[in-house]
């Protein structure tokens, strides 16, 4: 295997496995066990000759692995469209080696990602309080019809979508309808770049076709790894671009989008809700957002149980729920 092999294996396991999107070449070279000696002299002019901003005169990898990540501030990297395209193609890497271990530090056996192990059908413990009576689950819809005042928005885009699906460029308009009016406490601060947004969507059109025809109650251990990959490249898009604030991710707005790119499938949260599931964003919110649609995959599996058919969508009723229990405390 050769270095830059080496170096793009490691990054995809920080990626795919530790749920980390910024890395620094020091988390590189210990993901990769190779030592700082051997880092210094061999690695690190060759991870230079993988950036797609690499200055200078650096020595330039094999083809497919040129470009596949760039600075985006001081000691801190991220992966390109590139790049992301090819840690797919990866295989999985073995868990961390002893390279990573510090001396005079004793170390507890890493547990495995949400992508690499087999908790599909372990679903979470799921209090009693998520799971609302038909009574409890009918008035707080009838109470967000009446108090929200910014859900026809939703409606607004989700009829946007499914009129220009396939059409990226117009897709990225209705997200954006829905994200800067929902999402306008985060975005006073600055907007994301629609053309990033355009360039996400495009690539991952083939699988949103099929995760939108999919249902939350089909949700999988299979369905861990692509949920993470896709949270993740939609939270890069979905950054601020420019201004003071440039670089700040929205897991919520992330939630909020790969909802409305796939209604049945993907729930929406914000903060209070994240909480009261047990599922804060924190520092992992890829691995969050996949224990929160395991969570909710719960709470469904027993409300279809238990009401029959509600006559609409009952993820949707869900949310308008939990919105006005948790997010308002209409209820």
């Amino acid at each position: 295997m050769t270095h830059a092999e080496q170096i793009m294996q490691a990054v995809a396991a920080l990626v795919l496995q530790d749920g980390v999107r910024v890395f620094s070449r020091d988390q590189v070279r210990r993901r990769a066990g190779v030592d700082s000696h051997a880092w210094q002299s061999s690695y690190n002019p060759t991870f230079q000759g993988m950036r797609a901003d690499q200055p200078g005169l650096a020595p330039v990898p094999c083809k497919e692995l040129r470009g596949v990540f760039r600075r985006l501030r001081r000691g801190q990297y991220e992966l390109t469209e590139r790049g992301w395209q090819v840690v797919r193609t990866l295989p999985s890497m073995p868990p961390r080696p002893d390279g990573d271990l510090q001396p005079g530090k004793r170390h507890r056996a890493r547990r495995p990602s949400a992508s690499h192990r087999d908790e599909g059908d372990a679903l979470p413990a799921v209090s009693s309080h998520l799971i609302p009576s038909a009574q409890e689950l009918a008035w707080a819809c009838d109470l967000y019809q009446q108090k929200e005042q910014r859900d026809p928005m939703y409606r607004v885009a989700t009829t946007w979508l499914e009129t220009h699906w396939t059409q990226a460029d117009r897709m990225a308009d209705g997200l954006g309808v829905l994200l800067l009016t929902w999402n306008q406490a985060f975005y006073r601060f600055g907007v994301f770049s629609f053309q990033e947004l355009q360039e996400c969507l495009e690539r991952n059109l083939d699988l949103l076709d099929r995760l939108r025809l999919r249902d939350i109650g089909d949700f999988t251990a299979e369905d861990a790894g692509p949920t993470m990959l896709l949270f993740e490249d939609f939270a890069a898009a979905l950054r601020i671009a420019s201004g003071k604030a440039q670089g700040r991710q929205s897991p919520i707005a992330v939630g909020k989008a790969l909802h409305l790119l796939a209604p049945a499938f993907f729930p929406i949260w914000d903060r209070a809700i994240a909480k009261e599931c047990g599922c804060s964003p924190g520092r992992h919110p890829a691995r969050s957002y996949v224990r929160f649609c395991r969570v909710v995959r719960h709470v469904v599996d027993r409300l279809r149980q238990e009401l029959g058919p509600t006559g609409r969508p009952l993820l949707k009723m869900l949310d308008e729920y939990y919105y006005v229990k948790f997010t308002k405390r209409w209820l």
